[in-house]
């Protein structure tokens, strides 16, 4: 029998991702998911899930106590394609805080992120 080769880490971006010498990439980093609001909570917002295309879905933020046209914002998470999600906790928060002190609807897209591969 051959010898198995041993992967060596060729770059850890801690505590997110490592990338070995053969390609193999583990994502490290596993957001917990937060559940739409489907009444008024925090900031008195309303969100809603809603699917765009089988590749992308989104999450719609809109103030509660408003009856004027809104502006719209689309926001795409960070992540460089790697990690997060739009219906992460911690993205929730946030954009549940921008929609409040803007006063507007946003449209949190979500997206399929890069493949996670792990070698044989």
């Amino acid at each position: 029998m051959g010898l198995v080769e041993e992967k060596e880490v060729t770059t850890e971006l801690l505590p997110f991702l490592r990338v070995h010498n053969d390609g193999t990439v583990e994502r490290l980093y596993n957001p917990e998911f937060a559940p739409p609001s489907l009444a008024e909570t925090n900031g008195d917002m309303l969100s809603k899930d809603i699917i765009i295309s089988p590749e992308f879905s989104a999450r719609l933020y809109l103030p509660s106590k408003t009856t004027n046209k809104l502006p719209i914002l689309v926001y795409f998470h960070g992540g460089g394609f790697c990690i997060e999600s739009a219906f992460s906790i911690l993205s929730h928060q946030y954009i549940n805080t921008i929609a409040s002190q803007a006063n507007a609807l946003v449209i949190s897209v979500d997206y399929r992120l890069a493949r996670q591969t792990r070698g044989v």
